[in-house]
């Protein structure tokens, strides 16, 4: 089986949930020939790192967050189609490279990626099937596009907004958000007494910034934390080495043994950052987001009572997490609704959508 994988680094989400989605097809499909494209490197080689670095400045700063969740809300619900721009200059080069991939198969972990590859299908006539993987657990218009075949949704709640927005409830499928493997074979071997706190920011480090938040948390008795500043270097500079009972860390590909040792974590609540928590069972706590479809994000936590979340400032909150920390009621109860949503989630689903798509793993 042949498969074209097409993802960006909007964070570090996407990407990993299409290297995820590669592994897992070789598993269930051995000697399938995968491609895994960065879309916006494709299309604007040169110029695509400035495009990634401007993203990651504009929503970590307060005006760019708050223009983004202006956009976020006018298109909603809002029918799009792809700018006639598009059409001269990025479609051509689709069609190259589905010509030179021929794939069986398109899978998209990028809602701009979903987007003009269904614009390529309608203008092109093309019949290959196109699988959008959705990153978040609410839902936006921007995924949801009419030549797109299979949707693949991380809860039942998310397969039911998609409905509700004029979708083929067959052409959903609940998988969960893909995660790698690491993070679903842990086993949380508790050696040491005191307890284990981990504050994460994602790929792009958004941590609480205060001062004042980190040395009430330096505070707390019984409690050695670590905070994972990802590519934040600003952040581990500022943090580094300056509180003895926490230890600070950079980008690191071992965070799933830092969940493993974990007894709470906080974090933003990114699709993929909660699914990791999800299947390592681990109970989360996310502070007031800043991006829209992560406030939705938030909700559903809350409704599925899988975390807890501080609407409150970080400096105001440190006695709310000390109080969770040391719920051991409160903390098993996160886990078991974690442990009942993962076994909600289908095991064969990759069978599933090939035998619908009528896709034969052993195509040439």
């Amino acid at each position: 089986m042949k498969v074209l994988i097409i993802t960006g680094r909007f964070g570090l989400g996407h990407t990993s949930v299409a290297n995820t989605l590669a592994n897992e097809i070789n598993k269930v499909f051995p000697g399938s020939s995968i491609v895994k494209k960065d879309l916006f490197e494709y299309l604007t080689p040169g110029f695509h790192e400035i495009l990634y670095n401007g993203y990651g400045g504009f929503v970590n700063n307060p005006l760019g967050s708050r223009y983004y969740n202006f956009f976020y809300k006018k298109t909603e619900f809002k029918n799009k189609s792809i700018p006639m721009i598009f059409d001269g200059l990025f479609l051509p080069a689709i069609h190259h490279l589905v010509k030179k991939t021929r794939p069986d198969i398109i899978i998209c972990t990028l809602p701009y990626g979903a987007q003009i590859f269904s614009a390529y299908k309608g203008r092109y006539n093309c019949s290959i099937p196109l699988l959008t993987c959705i990153t978040d657990i609410g839902m936006h218009n921007d995924w949801i596009n009419p030549h797109t075949d299979i949707y693949m949704v991380a809860t039942s709640a998310s397969k039911q907004e998609l409905v509700a927005r004029g979708v083929e409830p067959q052409s959903i499928f609940i998988t969960g958000i893909p995660v790698r493997e690491q993070f679903r074979n842990l086993s949380h071997k508790k050696e040491i007494l005191e307890k284990q706190l981990l504050i994460m920011g994602g790929g792009m480090g958004i941590l609480p910034k205060g001062r004042s938040f980190y040395a009430q948390i330096n505070a707390l008795s019984g409690v050695k934390t670590t905070v994972i500043t990802g590519n934040n270097r600003r952040m581990y500079r500022k943090l580094h080495g300056k509180y003895p009972n926490i230890e600070v860390i950079g980008f690191t590909d071992k965070v799933h043994q830092y969940m493993q040792s974990a007894d709470l974590v906080i974090s933003k609540p990114g699709g993929i950052t909660l699914f990791e928590t999800i299947y390592a069972n681990l109970p989360i706590v996310v502070f007031k987001p800043t991006l829209q479809q992560e406030t939705k994000n938030a909700r559903i936590i809350e409704s599925l009572k899988i975390g807890r979340i501080i609407w409150d400032k970080p400096s105001d909150s440190v006695q709310q997490i000390s109080a969770l920390l040391n719920d051991e009621a409160a903390l098993y109860e996160i886990r078991s609704n974690m442990q009942q949503l993962k076994d909600s989630l289908r095991k064969d689903v990759f069978y599933l959508i090939m035998d619908k798509l009528n896709i034969k793993g052993a195509s040439a």
